[in-house]
């Protein structure tokens, strides 16, 4: 075992190893976050940052994971993926922080959140000006009732639109 086979394939590089290239990806995509969330005060557990959560809901967004459980797997699991969206990797936020998180949060934070990106973006002449339009909002459509175990009202009506 003195030498060394100059001919053999490597099968796990020394980044993979070593984990060197640590998520510089994400660490470039959260630079441009806003510093802080509007954090409510409370008493009780000791408190998460929401921006940490808030990377978390982004990460889920843009990888494979699929459900809660498996986000919370994946930064057990991956330290320097806890790392990199700024937990510590010993003490990783149980699985009820997350839905807590979006049941407190204000959809105008997350506006507030869009809206400075995008202004970025704008700077950074990576979005143009011109042409930009943002519609995260749910569109009502004026449907037919066709369940007719629903007690509905004025539903042979023919004077009432569908």
């Amino acid at each position: 075992m003195d030498q060394v086979n100059s001919h053999q394939r490597i099968l796990l590089s020394a980044d993979y190893l070593f984990d060197l290239k640590g998520f510089s990806e994400l660490k470039l995509l959260f630079h441009h976050l806003p510093s802080a969330l509007e954090e409510p005060q409370r008493t009780g557990r000791p408190r998460i940052p929401y921006l940490s959560l808030f990377k978390c809901f982004i990460y889920r967004s843009i990888s494979a994971v699929k459900n809660l459980s498996e986000l919370r797997g994946s930064l057990v699991n991956n330290p320097s993926l806890s790392l990199t969206l700024a937990f510590d990797p010993l003490h990783v936020p149980s699985l009820e922080r997350f839905p807590s998180f979006l049941r407190s949060t204000s959809p105008r934070v997350f506006k507030g959140i869009q809206v400075h990106l995008v202004k970025k973006l704008m700077d950074y002449r990576a979005v143009s000006r011109k042409y930009l339009t943002l519609d995260a909002c749910s569109v009502p459509l004026q449907v037919r009732e066709n369940n007719l175990k629903t007690g509905a009202k004025e539903r042979f009506n023919k004077m009432h639109p569908p």
